[in-house]
């Protein structure tokens, strides 16, 4: 089946802190963005099967030609066969015309009755000497489908774009009102994968806005513990659960054992446990048991509780990072705090999900305690029947998982 893939660029150079509109101002990227440029050619590199033709095409701008340059060195260089990436004029970003490269906050304070018009019609009003946003999505929606009816079965076309326009086209595709357009998720450095059928083209789902989960490392998880200010007592009780994570996995027990992790620097060392930092974890080793994707439930567990103060935490933690473009793990965060547990669930194989679920419950704030005592200090905070309710089935969740680990243990 034919594939389409929308790729935003990887992070641009920016000169300053300060909101700026930039459409066809012409930046080059940032050295984290060539970095990130370099990782999606690694990921379609895994993706793609070696019998598939690839065609890349790109924004004349910079950050999208470097970017696609990027790719297609990786995708070369590991058997892919494909041509240089073709520049297509009309895949730019919107022209911003007058606003280019002049901050948010001045085009507020000196025009602000055209600024106000704009943002109770977003997709449709243009900018002083500029685009609007529908008809920068049509210019670059027709460039697409220029190139449609010349697609082989085998071939995946890969578009290096900017998400003004991406989010318009996916707009038009899906029928989502326009003026809402910059609800949609696309971080830097990320996939939205469509298929053309017979029936036209489609959106994969939860294939909007995906970064790889490789670019998920130590300096990103610092940066979303800044972003959404995370407290430090927090962050100490995520890397804690992430270090019983790692020894659930493992099989190790806890009590008189070295463990295994790897610091912030990437390597790899071996330590007694510790409230250590626990933010890159182990890339390539293979899970203990099947199924389970050890490195993601690591990095779950070191992002599930980023939003605790919020109310519903679990559900705002998995909103927050699902926009950060992490899908996979967005999900495993939203059950973290779930105490529905059928007894099919019980009886199937241990989930990364399980794993997440059992770790939290486990460490009280940063510290390592039984099952029972940590559901005793919980029950103290239940103020209705419903809470209690809620509680004892979170335990009797935790007990089973419990058993079901002790029983996959070597």
């Amino acid at each position: 089946m034919r594939r389409i893939y929308l790729i935003r660029h990887g992070m641009p150079e920016k000169s300053t802190s300060e909101k700026v509109y930039i459409g066809v101002t012409d930046i080059p990227l940032s050295t984290r963005g060539s970095a990130e440029a370099a990782q999606l050619g690694r990921y379609f590199l895994h993706h793609l099967s070696a019998t598939t033709t690839v065609r890349i095409l790109t924004s004349p701008l910079q950050r999208c030609c470097q970017t696609a340059e990027k790719i297609y060195r990786v995708l070369s260089d590991g058997g892919i066969k494909l041509s240089e990436p073709s520049v297509v004029e009309a895949l730019h970003e919107i022209n911003l015309g007058e606003w280019e490269g002049k901050r948010v906050q001045k085009i507020r304070e000196h025009f602000p009755e055209v600024y106000e018009a704009r943002g109770r019609a977003l997709g449709t009003y243009p900018t002083p000497g500029g685009e609007s946003f529908l008809e920068a999505g049509v210019r670059f929606q027709k460039a697409i489908e220029a190139y449609l009816p010349d697609l082989d079965e085998s071939e995946s076309l890969l578009i290096v774009a900017h998400a003004g326009v991406i989010r318009v086209y996916l707009s038009l595709l899906t029928g989502r009102e326009l003026d809402h357009l910059m609800d949609i998720p696309l971080p830097y450095a990320s996939v939205t994968e469509l298929l053309l059928n017979s029936e036209g083209t489609c959106v994969v789902p939860d294939g909007i806005g995906v970064r790889p989960e490789e670019l998920l490392d130590a300096a990103e998880i610092t940066r979303l513990y800044q972003k959404y200010e995370t407290p430090p007592r927090v962050i100490r009780h995520m890397r804690k659960v992430a270090e019983l994570a790692m020894q659930l996995m493992d099989g190790i027990q806890m009590r008189g054992r070295k463990i295994r992790s790897i610091d912030a620097t990437g390597e790899d060392t071996v330590s007694a446990p510790s409230d250590s930092c626990v933010l890159a974890v182990e890339m390539e080793k293979a899970a203990v048991m099947p199924g389970l994707n050890r490195v993601r439930v690591i990095k779950a567990c070191l992002l599930h509780d980023l939003c605790r103060a919020e109310k519903q935490h679990a559900r705002v933690s998995a909103e927050a990072i699902r926009k950060e473009g992490y899908p996979a793990i967005a999900a495993l965060v939203a059950g973290h705090h779930e105490a529905a547990y059928s007894e099919r669930e019980a009886q199937g194989p241990l989930t990364e999900a399980e794993i997440l679920f059992y770790a939290d419950k486990r460490v009280q704030e940063d510290v390592l305690v039984s099952v029972e005592e940590r559901f005793r200090e919980s029950r103290k905070k239940c103020r209705s029947p419903e809470a209690c309710a809620k509680h004892d089935a979170m335990l009797a969740k935790t007990l089973k998982i419990e058993k079901k680990i002790l029983k996959n243990r070597r």
